[in-house]
């Protein structure tokens, strides 16, 4: 099932009637919605209020709660704590993973980064795919040869146009674009690691010791030059920062369909998947991790 996204920009009251999420505004109910149907919840408005009791069934149905920042791009990111009910346990062999499945693990997710990445550059006519291409095919476990870092500095020369670069934090052009469909990623991600049972702190190569959503920071990385497509596909003015379309280009990337094995998948699906294969390699429960790979299809709608 695809879960709804909410977005609320203009000051909004939330609260609970019959776990349905209530959503009024000036006194008026504008929208509605069962809990159990909603995945993300976007707070960007400053004068949204929501009640605890909503908060409380959010995090009861799995519902991921991001608050946005003055920038509107999401700056904090609200998960449960009993997203599973082996979470303990789990946390205890995520801790106890042999390096050689976490290397593997590593090795299969830098290789689907960077065969995504040349993707990108195929179908936007840049140059260097092959390249990225013959770096993919040469990522060992682990990847100590960091061919993940040579296959960025590539990418981006090519992607952007001359004179840009990839600047964290810009709130203009393409980056601002590039920011807010990465905290979209990372909260969809995030919520699918809750879900399995793993805790998105515990990463296995992002070990920043402030980062408390370090695995969904690892297991996100394939998945980023989506982002990046659909970001340079609907930048208009460079100057200027995001526009509400430019916002709903990049949500509707988790209805998006993606290929996942033999069979086509909403991303939001596709994302439980991934991560519960992901889960099993790092346990050594299974030696394959299939990524879903985005078909850039050109009909992409929001889902909700």
């Amino acid at each position: 099932m695809i879960k709804r996204i909410i977005e609320l920009t203009h000051g909004s009251y939330v609260h609970l009637h019959h776990h349905q999420l209530v959503i009024e505004q000036d006194g008026q109910c504008v929208a509605s919605a069962p809990a159990e149907d909603v995945g993300l919840l976007l707070l960007a408005h400053p004068a949204n209020v929501i009640t605890q009791q909503a908060l409380a069934c959010c995090q009861q149905y799995g519902v991921a709660i991001a608050v946005c920042d003055e920038h509107h791009l999401p700056s904090a990111l609200m998960l449960p704590l009993d997203g599973h009910s082996l979470h303990a346990e789990i946390l205890r062999q995520q801790v106890a993973a042999s390096p050689a499945a976490q290397a593997a693990l590593w090795q299969a997710v830098i290789r689907g980064k960077i065969s995504a990445q040349a993707e990108v550059l195929a179908k936007l006519g840049r140059p260097g795919e092959a390249r990225l291409r013959r770096l993919a095919e040469h990522v060992r476990p682990g990847d100590p040869d960091n061919l993940e870092a040579q296959a960025a500095a590539a990418y981006w020369r090519s992607l952007l146009p001359e004179g840009e670069h990839r600047q964290p934090g810009c709130h203009t052009g393409v980056n601002a674009l590039l920011d807010y469909g990465y905290a979209i990623l990372r909260a969809a991600v995030a919520r699918a690691v809750v879900a399995a049972g793993l805790h998105p702190a515990w990463g296995i190569f992002h070990h920043n010791r402030q980062d408390n959503f370090a695995l969904a920071d690892d297991l996100m990385e394939p998945l980023r030059p989506a982002v990046d497509w659909l970001a340079c596909r609907h930048i208009r003015d460079p100057s200027q920062g995001l526009s509400p379309g430019d916002k709903r280009a990049l949500l509707a990337m988790l209805a998006a369909q993606v290929q996942l094995g033999d069979v086509r998948l909403p991303l939001w699906v596709a994302l439980g998947r991934y991560i519960a294969q992901a889960k099993q390699a790092w346990f050594g429960e299974n030696l394959t991790v299939e990524i879903p790979k985005w078909l850039f299809l050109e009909d992409t709608e929001p889902c909700g």
